[in-house]
C-alpha cells in the first residue's frame, strides 16, 4: 500500500514537472486576477471623487417656476452641476400660480434616466402644503442627495454613467 502511494505521488510529481510553465501560468493568471480585482474594490471604496453632471427638467401646470423672486428668470431646468455620492446640494426656486383658482401644489418625479439612478438619489422641498391664491409666488428649497455607498461607486463606474436627468412635475391642483 505505501508502495502504491509512492508511486502515484512520484508521478503527480513527475507530471509536475513536466507542466511547469503550465502551472506557472495558471498561478499568474490567478495572482494578477485576484490582485486586479482587489486593486478596483480598494479604489472604488477610497474613491472621493466620482462626479455626474445632473440636470432636472421642469414641467409646470397651473403655476411657473423661476430662479428669482422677482418672477423675471422662467426655469426650464434645475441645474445641479456635478454631484458626489454622499452629498446634497440645494437649488432654490419661485414658484409662481397662474391658476384663476387658489390652488395646491403637487410635484411629482420622474422618467429618471438612467432609471436605476433613483435608487440611489433623492429629491426633496420643503414645500409645506399651503394653498396659493392666483398670482402668489412662494419659495421652496430642491434639495437633491445621493447616497453614500459601494454599490452605487459601482453602479457609476460600472455602467460608465456621465450623467443623468429627471423630470419634476410641478402641477397646481384645485
Amino acid at each position: 500500500m505505501a508502495e502504491q502511494i509512492g508511486k502515484t505521488l512520484g508521478s503527480f510529481f513527475d507530471t509536475l514537472k513536466k507542466s511547469k510553465k503550465i502551472i506557472l501560468l495558471m498561478v499568474i493568471v490567478a495572482v494578477v486576477s485576484i490582485g486586479g480585482t482587489s486593486l478596483i474594490s480598494i479604489m472604488l471604496s477610497r474613491t472621493q471623487n466620482i462626479y455626474v453632471p445632473s440636470l432636472g427638467f421642469i414641467k409646470t401646470i397651473e403655476v411657473e417656476a423661476y430662479s428669482d423672486a422677482n418672477c423675471n428668470n422662467l426655469m426650464e431646468q434645475i441645474e445641479w452641476d456635478q454631484i458626489t455620492p454622499g452629498e446634497s446640494t440645494v437649488n432654490t426656486l419661485y414658484i409662481k400660480s397662474v391658476s384663476n383658482f387658489e390652488i395646491v401644489l403637487t410635484i411629482d418625479i420622474r422618467e429618471w434616466s438612467p432609471a436605476e439612478m433613483a435608487d440611489y438619489i433623492t429629491i426633496t422641498t420643503d414645500y409645506d402644503g399651503q394653498r396659493l391664491s392666483p398670482g402668489e409666488i412662494i419659495q421652496i428649497q430642491m434639495s437633491l442627495s445621493t447616497v453614500d455607498s459601494k454599490e452605487f461607486k459601482e453602479y457609476l463606474v460600472e455602467n460608465e454613467v456621465q450623467q443623468f436627468s429627471v423630470d419634476i412635475h410641478f402641477i397646481g391642483v384645485e
